[in-house]
Order: structure tokens, then C-alpha cells, then sequence
């Protein structure tokens, strides 16, 4: 986990553990929704639409992600955004062979305003979260 989250995770810790505590299964249910979906659309734009991120970077950010996914719930649009930042930046043999998306391709697909394509990708990979202008905005924030 990164130093810097260290801290706010154990504080996300200790509340929601005096909360599930102290209130009601179905009420601690809608608070922790509601913090995984307010700390989803924070973190989305204080990190993702901020930053830069390398390959090395987003392994780091997709291990942060994971703590805090299994502390408070789902984080649906960091779920998107990780998935679009692991994928490889360009075509190799490799990465041919596999026949893995690269974010080149997502990058000229959407480019070329190809938009059946795009929805093609975005199924095969799984992102149902992130709306045309954040996928852009994500697959321009990978560098290499």
C-alpha cells in the first residue's frame, strides 16, 4: 500500500467498524454504499484525471485500489480506469499474439469515432462504468 494511504485507511478502518457496530445491518449497508460511491468519484478525479501514470504506476494505484475496495465496497469507475491503464501502450509480437487490446487501439478507435468498435473493446474488456469522455481522458494519462 502506498505511505500515503496508509493513514486513511486505517481511519476508514476504525469508522466503519465502530459504525457497523453501533448501527443497523440495512442503514450501515446504505452508508458504506455511499462512502465506496463518494470515495470512487474522488478518487477518480483528485488521482486519475490528475496524475500521469506509468506501467510500474498503475500496478502500485491497482494494489491501493484493492485495499480499499475490499475495506469499504465496489469502486466501479477506478475498477474501469485501472483496467484501461494495465493495458499494454502499444502493439508488439507479443501482445499480437495474445491478441490483447492496447490503449493505442482504444485511442484511435475512439479517434476515428468509431463508436460500435469502441462499445466492441469496452465489452471485451469489461468497463461498463466510465462514460466516451472519462475512457478518453484515462487512455491519455498513461505514459510510458
Amino acid at each position: 500500500m502506498s505511505t500515503e494511504l496508509v493513514e486513511p485507511v486505517n481511519t476508514i478502518k476504525t469508522l466503519t467498524s465502530t459504525l457497523k457496530a453501533n448501527l443497523p445491518h440495512v442503514l450501515y449497508a446504505k452508508v458504506m454504499k455511499q462512502l465506496a460511491k463518494n470515495l470512487d468519484c474522488y478518487l477518480f478525479k483528485r488521482i486519475v484525471q490528475r496524475g500521469t501514470f506509468t506501467l510500474v504506476g498503475v500496478g502500485k494505484f491497482v494494489t491501493d485500489v484493492s485495499i480499499l475496495s475490499s475495506r469499504i465496497g465496489k469502486l466501479p469507475r477506478l475498477k474501469d480506469a485501472i483496467t484501461l491503464l494495465s493495458l499494454p501502450s502499444e502493439s508488439d509480437d507479443d501482445v499480437t499474439k495474445m491478441r490483447r487490446i492496447t490503449i493505442r487501439q482504444i485511442f484511435n478507435t475512439i479517434e476515428e469515432g468509431d463508436m460500435e468498435g469502441l462499445q466492441v473493446i469496452l465489452n471485451e474488456l469489461d468497463v461498463t462504468f466510465l462514460g466516451i469522455e472519462e475512457i478518453s481522458y484515462v487512455v491519455d494519462r498513461r505514459i510510458d
